[in-house]
């Protein structure tokens, strides 16, 4: 397994959370790139086979977006500007993403979010290599991430704002290397501890798609889509999901 990221944090300037537009450009520092990605700041990791490596260069992601832009940050799943503020930046800030997303319970093209809201969010988007697997396979893939990373996001991630415009279940893109898993926020970039926790999660996920049995995958919908804390605690309990 090879795994990469490209999560979005929000800069803060001492006083209020800001737009990115114009303090960050596009820069690569080593073995990850930070650039602006509408009001927010994202950083790119190259991927990586080992655990240790992953945990190490999303740190360094975090810290080049601080060190570019002379900022602060803020690791929230949304946050909404007010009218005003959002209409004295450029035209970029109402453009919302390159291409769509899928889903991979219904196969169906998930609609694109409308740009014109107050509400901003942070995406915590895995890169997976899975170029050798089918199509059936990755979608499958997909599935399991959801069990084992998406439904444990529902307690560890508070915010319901984001999945108004994103994060619902089995978001995913079909990428030429493999896939890349759509329905967590940023909320795993707030230790060490919940990063590996994500990269160990996701290779149990490909282990598990092998031989997948018995897993009740409209109740793990349901668990992501309502944001439901006490099925998800069911599921997490009856299925033996690690906790970070």
């Amino acid at each position: 397994m090879k795994i990469a990221c490209d999560p979005e944090v929000f800069l803060f300037d001492g006083k209020q959370i800001v737009s990115a537009i114009g303090k960050l450009g596009t820069k690569k520092c080593g073995d990850v790139a930070v650039e602006e990605d509408n009001v927010l700041a994202e950083f790119q990791i190259e991927p990586t086979t080992y655990r240790g490596t992953f945990v190490e260069r999303v740190g360094k992601g975090i810290q080049a977006i601080k060190d570019v832009s002379g900022m602060d940050i803020r690791i929230q799943s949304s946050h909404t500007f007010t009218k005003e503020y959002l209409k004295s930046l450029p035209p970029k800030a109402f453009v919302f993403g390159c291409s769509t997303d899928r889903n991979a319970y219904t196969e169906a093209v998930n609609p694109k979010p409308n740009p014109y809201t107050n509400l901003r969010c942070g995406g915590g988007h895995l890169h997976i290599d899975v170029h050798k697997k089918r199509r059936e396979q990755r979608v499958m893939i997909v599935k399991l991430l959801d069990l084992y990373l998406g439904v444990p996001s529902v307690l560890l991630d508070s915010d319901r704002a984001r999945r108004r415009l994103y994060g619902k279940a089995g978001a995913y893109r079909p990428k030429q290397y493999g896939l890349e898993y759509r329905t967590l926020s940023n909320f795993w970039l707030r230790s060490d501890k919940l990063i590996g926790w994500v990269f160990d999660q996701t290779e149990k996920a490909l282990e598990t798609s092998t031989y997948v049995n018995c897993i009740p995958y409209a109740q793990v919908r349901r668990c992501i889509d309502t944001s439901d804390r006490g099925l998800a605690q069911k599921l997490i309990h009856r299925q033996g999901i690690q906790m970070p």
